[in-house]
């Protein structure tokens, strides 16, 4: 299966690659660090260098992904935009492109669910 894993370099997205890809799934890891997508890559996994907080970045690296499944991994967010923009933007970005995208499924820790979208819904 495609999996898009947002929060691949992160502290549990890290333990997830590994698991994913021994599984046999192809993973696109979606991090912010360019440094940290050469380490996603070296382990096997296509990386997307992309800012949960940026709608169109999130968008540009789904829709690159063209994923079955997305699994939402995020945790962190830079202290500089921490009172401005909270983790609950990270989570509306990716599910909207989600459910946009070529995804059939969406998880959220630990949690999974099918995405239902109409073409009337999309935007």
């Amino acid at each position: 299966m495609k999996v898009f894993l947002a929060g691949a370099t992160g502290v549990i997205g890290r333990r997830l690659v590994p698991q994913l890809l021994a599984a046999g799934h192809e993973v696109t890891g979606m991090t912010r660090s360019p440094a940290r997508a050469a380490a996603l890559e070296q382990q096997g996994a296509r990386a997307a260098v992309a800012d949960a907080l940026d709608a169109d970045s999130v968008r540009a690296a789904v829709v690159g992904a063209a994923p079955e499944a997305v699994i939402h991994q995020l945790t962190s967010i830079p202290a500089r935009r921490a009172i401005v923009e909270p983790m609950s933007t990270q989570y509306s970005h990716l599910l909207s492109v989600a459910a946009f995208s070529s995804a059939s499924t969406f998880s959220r820790s630990g949690t999974l669910s099918s995405l239902a979208v109409t073409s009337s819904s999309m935007p």
